[in-house]
């Protein structure tokens, strides 16, 4: 579970999985403003490498402090070397 310290709109999220063997997985990522009710966001399902970047840029723009990240299907273990947050189209003040 990541904190994000704040409510937060992410458009895009950075993941480096840690994993061997590689292979195909299934994660799910969901959504929290209190960190304790989570509404699900994405499902990724795909083949992954480790240390390999996988770029999940979403569909629409989810608005969130915590973002959850579980492995429901996997050929190993899974850890997530780094997670970026990436939120788009943000203005600064003067």
């Amino acid at each position: 579970t990541v904190d994000l310290g704040a409510p937060t709109d992410v458009d895009e999220i950075v993941m480096v999985p840690e994993m061997t063997p590689n292979g195909s997985v299934v994660h799910r990522i969901e959504v929290s403003d209190d960190g304790r009710r989570f509404e699900p966001s994405q499902r990724i399902e795909a083949p992954m490498q480790s240390g390999v970047a996988v770029d999940l840029r979403l569909p629409r723009r989810e608005h969130a402090r915590f973002l959850r990240f579980s492995t429901d299907r996997s050929p190993s273990w899974v850890a997530w070397r780094e997670i970026a947050i990436i939120r788009c189209g943000t203005t600064h003040g003067p």
